[in-house]
């Protein structure tokens, strides 16, 4: 491929090249602030005050490659080395040890630039503007003639443990320097650990561009004959979060116990995208409800239409029981993507929890499929590769960068009713509702909030809202809740307070059992993953009415007793006057 430049006369005459032209900022391949790849930087001509002529064209020039994953932090870009990367990178920039870099030359009709003389600065502008043109073209035409690379490195090498790599075989010339991982990451470390076969590395494929030497930036009127470069490149592609404070109680329909997955993914810095596929694996104790809900976009960007952009698949498998749901991106999404590298895309998945059991862990996680160039792998196919037995034959084989893993848990509340009086009395009949409170008892919405209603916190479970007491046993069992100590993947919560400490669930009586008051208060209580099983067991107790004392009641069986004593006293003294009568008579 070849691009073509010309012009009918030179925008700057030699003088002016003198004087503007005879420098550059270096080549940092910087990575900005929430980039997920790095970009190629090319030599520019600015802020230039040294002359050709002061240049030592005996001095040997080198090249030292930084190979560092991206920091908090972004460096000056300005070819000298960094007195503390951890400083200037931040704490989270690690080296990389392993990867190759070549450098070629820039030639222009066959000749490397001569960067002793002007004529060579002012190649090396036209150069720049036709590489920003087209970066993937082999051959760049200017005035007739064409630029090139050299058909060999001229420079090779593999970064050592602290991620350096220092050129000392170049001249003072233009150069593009490539990246390459090595296949399955072989011998390539991060920060001193191992990268996996299955993570990835995401170089700039278009390499960038250094001259050699340059100009000092901090005097301006001296040449920097060792350049330092530090292109920076990102570990992996891929991230998934969860929002399942949604769903409280697992098995309900609707919106009750519906969960939020969210990956996010780099999209590469590459001029040409041949498939771009994200492939989520859904627990089988999950649902997927995402049809015609799910969105796509970039992040901070435009949203990708469905069925144009993009196409979801939702397959069971007979293997490993998983919903396997993959987008695939078509011709036309792959294009936006391509105008879009280096940004990120987010995909909003939604998925319903079923009937869970106590102790139930729901793992998830999510594969990203990335190929540049014109070739697609097809190494997954969203309707038959779920089927398909892989290395272990209970499951299929799953290609591409694989995300951190996600987890929900769902536990168990067993609650015994009892007399307060002897507990080992238990009491059947009783029936509770359940709602989400907070640490004083007050009820609160899935989001947190105070709820308006009752109704906005209640809480069921497989379509169950309420509960009652077991004849003999007094036993109440809610199984399937969502663990209080454990949500959205944290222990805790976006403002990094445990969750623990403000969230509970609230048991409310709403019938007593018969001779039993009822209980004034909702029961405050937690289900902890820590718990073994994930479960909280307690008793729940009643007092008995009138705390057991009897209400005198009129016509009871006092006044009925004492009626009966009276009536039989006047019979007596009736029956005593009668013979007393009678005696006298007699006498």
């Amino acid at each position: 491929m070849t691009r073509t430049f010309t012009r009918a006369t030179a925008s700057l005459s030699v003088a002016a090249v003198a004087v503007l032209g005879l420098g550059s900022s270096m080549a940092f391949a910087a990575t900005p602030e929430g980039a997920a790849t790095p970009e190629s930087t090319v030599v520019t001509t600015k802020d230039v005050t040294a002359n050709v002529g002061a240049m030592d064209k005996d001095a040997a020039v080198s090249l030292t490659i930084h190979k560092f994953t991206p920091g908090s932090k972004k460096a000056e870009a300005n070819g000298k080395e960094l007195a503390d990367t951890t400083e200037a990178l931040g704490s989270e920039a690690k080296p990389v040890e392993g990867v190759q870099f070549d450098a070629y030359t820039v030639e222009y009709d066959g000749a490397a630039l001569d960067l002793t003389t002007n004529a060579g600065w002012k190649l090396a502008t036209e150069f720049k503007k036709l590489y920003d043109g087209d970066k993937s073209a082999t051959t760049w035409e200017f005035e007739g003639k064409n630029f090139t690379l050299s058909a060999a490195a001229a420079a090779t090498g593999k970064t050592a443990a602290d991620g350096s790599l220092k050129m000392t075989t170049l001249s003072k010339s233009l150069y593009v320097v490539k990246e390459t991982v090595p296949a399955g990451n072989a011998g390539v470390k991060v920060g001193g650990e191992e990268l996996k076969a299955s993570e990835a590395l995401n170089p700039a494929q278009d390499g960038f561009v250094v001259a050699l030497p340059l100009t000092d930036p901090t005097t301006k009127n001296a040449w920097m004959y060792d350049v330092h470069v530090y292109p920076k490149n990102s570990k992996a592609g891929i991230k998934k979060e969860i929002v399942d404070t949604t769903a409280p109680g697992s098995g309900n329909a609707a919106a009750k116990s519906e969960v939020t997955y969210k990956v996010t993914t780099d999209i590469p810095n590459v001029e040409k995208l041949a498939e771009y596929q994200v492939i989520d694996g859904l627990n089988e104790k999950l649902t997927y409800t995402g049809e015609g809900k799910d969105v796509l976009k970039v992040v901070d960007g435009e949203t990708f239409a469905a069925g144009t952009d993009y196409n979801i698949v939702s397959t069971k498998s007979t293997l490993d029981q998983k919903t396997y749901v993959t987008v695939t991106f078509t011709d036309a999404g792959l294009r936006k993507l391509e105008a879009n590298k280096g940004k990120k895309v987010e995909w909003t998945l939604n998925a319903h929890v079923e009937d869970t059991t106590a102790a139930q862990e729901i793992p998830n996680d999510a594969h990203l499929v990335q190929t540049p160039g014109d070739t697609p792998s097809n190494s997954w196919n969203p309707e038959t590769s779920p089927n398909k037995p892989g290395d272990d034959p209970k499951k299929p084989n799953i290609p591409g960068i694989p995300s951190n893993e996600v987890k929900t848990y769902y536990g168990k509340a067993k609650i015994v009713k009892v007399d307060k009086t002897n507990t080992e009395t238990k009491l059947a009949g009783a029936v509770f509702k359940l709602y989400q409170c907070n640490a004083e008892g007050k009820f609160v919405k899935p989001d947190g909030s105070l709820a308006d209603t009752d109704a906005e916190a209640e809480v069921s479970v497989d379509g169950v809202s309420e509960w009652t007491s077991a004849e003999k046993t007094g036993l109440v069992e809610i199984d399937g809740l969502l663990v209080n100590d454990f949500r959205n993947n944290s222990e805790n919560d976006a403002a990094g307070t445990p969750w623990k400490t403000n969230w509970f669930y609230c048991l409310k009586e709403t019938k007593a059992p018969a001779g039993y008051e009822l209980l004034p208060n909702p029961v405050r209580f937690q289900v902890l993953k820590t718990n073994a099983n994930f479960t909280s067991e307690f008793n729940v107790e009643n007092v008995p009415t009138n705390a057991g004392f009897k209400l005198p009641v009129t016509g009871g069986a006092g006044i009925t007793a004492l009626v009966a004593a009276g009536t039989l006293l006047l019979a007596g003294s009736g029956a005593y006057v009668l013979a007393a009568n009678r005696k006298r008579k007699q006498a």
